[in-house]
């Protein structure tokens, strides 16, 4: 069951329209799964240790191209073109997502950016390991397919990457992570899955480059936002980090409307751009699903 801080923020979400209809969850719940299995059958063709993994890479395949889809929806691209900046950014989804798992669960994880990963002797622990470096390769692979005339754009995506994989591992000494760390930690994976998209752009706005790239920040906050509300009782029992810990000074309440009205700038921006459309139910029944998934 949520926990009384997810309850207080859901509460404060709905007021904002974000509890979706039951219809609607269940429609972007299939939709969901189905592009997860279509996703996953792809990745099997592609590399062999997917394989052993297909709840977990379905799952995290289909969220994450779905939720891509949200992110560069409103761009100048073709119906194919984002199809497969969002397969890229459901592989981006499934490495962190793994890789945050056996950090929780082990501390184990793989050096990526090496020659020598270092797989650990267990055999569980062994195949994430290698399942998170080779969609790692998988993903920098399909990467040099883009052909793009925007190698800044190339430049700060190499960065972002490298930069949240050094964030992701300052999770684990929390008591030293600072702000800028949990700033990235949050942040970086959506602007990671959003930016391909402008390799691709056959206009170069700077303009709108700059506030589609500020936007994709603010949504990974929302996410990270709703991540630590839903486990903050857990964090608190176990002494794990928490943004919320950090929020001391405020009320339950004042940090359940500071979200709330985060989550409601995300879509404001976002429909000053789009049409009402399936990537923006997507958007909401996942906000949802964050504060109130058993």
């Amino acid at each position: 069951m949520p926990n009384a801080v997810a309850k207080t923020v859901a509460a404060e979400l709905a007021g904002m329209g974000f509890m979706p209809h039951p219809l609607c969850g269940k429609l972007v719940g299939s939709r969901m799964a189905n592009r997860g299995e279509q996703e996953f059958r792809c990745l099997c063709k592609e590399s062999s240790s997917v394989g052993p993994f297909r709840t977990v890479c379905a799952q995290y395949m289909g969220t994450g191209a779905s939720l891509t889809e949200f992110l560069i929806s409103g761009l100048n691209l073709d119906r194919e073109v984002k199809s497969e900046i969002a397969t890229l950014g459901g592989i981006a989804n499934t490495i962190v997502s793994v890789f945050d798992k056996l950090l929780d669960s082990s501390g184990c994880v793989p050096v990526l950016f090496s020659d020598n990963p270092q797989f650990s002797a267990d055999p569980e622990i062994c195949a994430k390991q290698r399942l998170v470096v080779d969609l790692v390769e998988l993903y920098y692979g399909r990467l040099r397919l883009f052909s793009s005339t925007a190698p800044r754009v190339r430049t700060l995506l190499d960065r972002a990457i490298r930069r949240l994989y050094q964030a992701e591992l300052r999770t684990a000494v929390p008591n030293a992570m600072p702000w800028s760390a949990w700033w990235r930690k949050d942040a970086l994976l959506t602007i990671i899955m959003g930016l391909p998209a402008w390799l691709q752009m056959r206009d170069n706005d700077q303009l709108e480059f700059a506030k589609h790239l500020m936007w994709l920040g603010r949504v990974g906050e929302f996410f990270g936002w709703l991540d630590d509300a839903s486990d903050y009782e857990i964090d608190s029992a176990t002494g794990s980090a928490n943004w919320l810990h950090l929020r001391h000074e405020s009320s339950v309440h004042d940090c359940a409307r500071r979200i709330a009205a985060k989550g409601q700038r995300v879509l404001k921006f976002w429909d000053s751009r789009n049409g009402d459309s399936p990537e923006r139910d997507t958007f909401t029944v996942i906000s949802w699903m964050w504060l109130t998934a058993p």
